[in-house]
């Protein structure tokens, strides 16, 4: 039922998310809308934790940060590239982009996952050095994603996952090894 959530949340076939409520996502569940307003505090809510368990973005991470350090840049764009372009990742795309309340809860729930991560994989960098190169990584990638699915400028809409990885994956390590750099300079520690 949860798994499904997000393609419910799309109702008024991919529009309106917010003409939905969660009693009409209980209707379609087949379940007691009382239990999801006992687990869930709206429909933001319901979604934010229904996406996290469809697409798992903590293992996906977890795998990228599992790769040696100057490999981190192509296996993000490259694991993103296939959450992206496959189906769930275009009904969550579409359900975010129609929805800016969504979109802000999604992207508190990545921001809170990747510090988490990036807290345990670069331990020595200061947070704030970390929250830095973790902000422009996110801004790089949802670039990528806008210019990609929303926009569908032809040259990144039709270029293939190698040729994007290999493009924005040099961006993304340069963001991060220079993150880095900065974060371990005797005169940024000093700051």
């Amino acid at each position: 039922m949860l798994v499904l959530a997000p393609e419910s949340l799309t109702g008024q076939e991919q529009c309106n998310s917010d003409a939905r409520s969660l009693r009409g996502v209980a209707r379609r569940a087949g379940v007691d809308p009382a239990l999801l307003h006992h687990y869930f505090d709206g429909k933001e809510d319901l979604f934010v934790h229904t996406a996290h368990l469809a697409v798992d973005p903590r293992k996906n991470l977890e795998a990228i940060l599992a790769v040696p350090t100057d490999a981190i840049g192509v296996t993000l764009v490259r694991r993103l590239l296939m959450l992206w372009d496959s189906p769930m990742g275009q009904v969550t795309i579409q359900t975010l982009t129609s929805n800016a309340r969504l979109a802000s809860a999604f992207g508190a729930m990545m921001t809170k996952i990747v510090q988490e991560l990036a807290a345990i994989r670069f331990p020595e960098l200061p947070q704030h050095a970390r929250d830095q190169f973790i902000a422009r990584i996110q801004v790089t990638m949802v670039g990528l994603m806008v210019t990609r699915h929303l926009v569908k400028l032809d040259a990144i809409a039709t270029a293939s996952h190698k040729e994007l990885a290999r493009t924005y994956g040099a961006i993304i390590q340069d963001i991060l090894d220079s993150g880095m750099t900065d974060a371990r300079s005797p005169t940024h520690r000093h700051r």
